[in-house]
């Protein structure tokens, strides 16, 4: 009903040859496919939403009645799988001003190529499903600092609250990913990374 009594905010037009599209000027959009609809307060849907400058966002969603967690789940067809286009950023970041990085930054593969000392990355308070990945590329070594409450294990090695890893071998690499709100484990790595304990 919203759609045919507010028609001027939505917009479905043709783009190109074969190309449907949901735009209106600036203004950034959302669809969303439901699973089961009560009313506004009672759902289970899948959101694909945009936010202008920022970036675009996939979600299950769910309120009241709907159940409480949903699976999102992508799958190629056949024996295909899913191809994921990883960011890598090259970063010199230094001890006297560390690269803070952002939970908006999770799926950073990052690296120290270029660097002239050791390179330093603290990372963001920990939050379940956050993960991060690192390749030392230069000798001069890659620090990895956890937030001011949380620790980070690499195998049987835990590190003090807010303490560190760190690796100077070329070819040295680690994915850090957080397990719950203080907890960043080490998925799996490459060469041998010291762990502040």
């Amino acid at each position: 009903s919203g759609a045919i009594s507010n028609p001027r905010d939505l917009v479905i037009a043709r783009d190109a040859a074969n190309t449907l599209a949901q735009r209106n000027s600036t203004n950034a959009q959302t669809y969303r496919l439901y699973g089961t609809y009560t009313d506004a307060s009672n759902y289970e849907r899948l959101s694909l939403s945009t936010t202008a400058g920022t970036g675009a966002t996939i979600a299950a969603e769910t309120a009241g009645t709907g159940a409480d967690n949903l699976t999102l789940r992508l799958a190629g067809a056949g024996t295909s799988g899913v191809l994921w286009n990883t960011h890598v950023e090259p970063n010199t970041a230094g001890s006297g001003a560390p690269n803070v990085l952002t939970a908006a930054e999770s799926g950073t593969l990052l690296t120290n190529e270029g660097a002239t000392a050791q390179n330093y990355h603290t990372l963001p308070t920990a939050a379940v499903g956050l993960c991060f990945e690192f390749v030392v590329a230069d000798a001069d070594g890659i620090r990895i600092v956890a937030g001011a409450d949380d620790t980070i294990r690499v195998a049987g090695d835990v590190s003090a609250t807010a303490g560190y890893i760190q690796n100077s071998t070329i070819g040295g690499a680690v994915r850090l990913c957080a397990i719950n709100a203080v907890e960043w484990v080490a998925m799996s790595y490459v060469g041998t990374w010291t762990v502040d304990s």
